[in-house]
Order: C-alpha cells, then structure tokens, then sequence
C-alpha cells in the first residue's frame, strides 16, 4: 500500500482513508447484508492504508524536515504508540458514552465519519 501511495501520493491516499473509512462506517445503518459486507471491505481497505501510509508519510516528512538522526525518529514512533494508547481509551470512552445517550450501537460509528471530516480538513490545509 505505501507503494501505491508513493506513486499517486501520499496526501491523496490518506484522503482517501478518510473517504473509505466514511463509508464503511455509513454502512453500519444498514440492515442489508451486502452493504454490510461493502462496510467490512472499505475498514479493510481503510485499515490497510492506515497502517501503512500514514507511517510513509511520517518517515518521508521527517527525513526532509528534520534532518536528526534516525534515534530521534525512533523516539517519535514511541511518543506515537504511547499516545495511541490513550487516544484509544478516549475514543471508547465517547463511544460508550454516545452509546449511552442515544441508546444505540451504531452512533459511535455514526460520529466517525464526523471526526474523519475534520480530519480531511486538517490534512487538506496543512499537509505539503
């Protein structure tokens, strides 16, 4: 995937992630089995490009921004993972709270594509 990326761009793939992911989530409201399935493909996909695309972009940025040594590239790759961890207890926490208002399974997933539209917008703005 991050070759795929590398040759249409990075920028533009993890837009796409957020696209893909957007859908996959939509899918949740549906009882149909094969926009169910539609659904699994596009999180497959999503997650595909998630864990391989955003860590190319992060290394390419850092080789051309930085100039540090590979020890410091190391450390933000920590610093990440560590930070991964609590934005996973935060986002079950809103997930259940969401869960908990609304009385329904699928509003977590309803939110995301909420999140990934920010998201969009920020990689949009910022990202060379």
């Amino acid at each position: 995937m991050a070759a795929w990326a590398d040759r249409l761009g990075r920028k533009r793939v993890c837009l796409l992630y957020c696209w893909v992911y957007r859908i996959g989530c939509l899918t949740k409201n549906s009882a149909n089995w094969y926009v169910l399935v539609m659904g699994r493909v596009c999180g497959g996909i999503a997650t595909s490009i998630l864990f391989d695309v955003f860590e190319a972009w992060c290394v390419s940025e850092f080789r051309v921004r930085c100039d540090m040594k590979d020890e410091s590239l190391k450390r933000v790759f920590s610093m990440a993972m560590f930070a991964n961890f609590f934005v996973a207890i935060g986002a079950s926490v809103l997930g259940d709270v969401l869960v908990w208002l609304t009385g329904s399974y699928v509003t977590p997933f309803n939110a995301v594509p909420v999140i990934l539209m920010a998201c969009s917008v920020f990689i949009s703005a910022y990202w060379d």
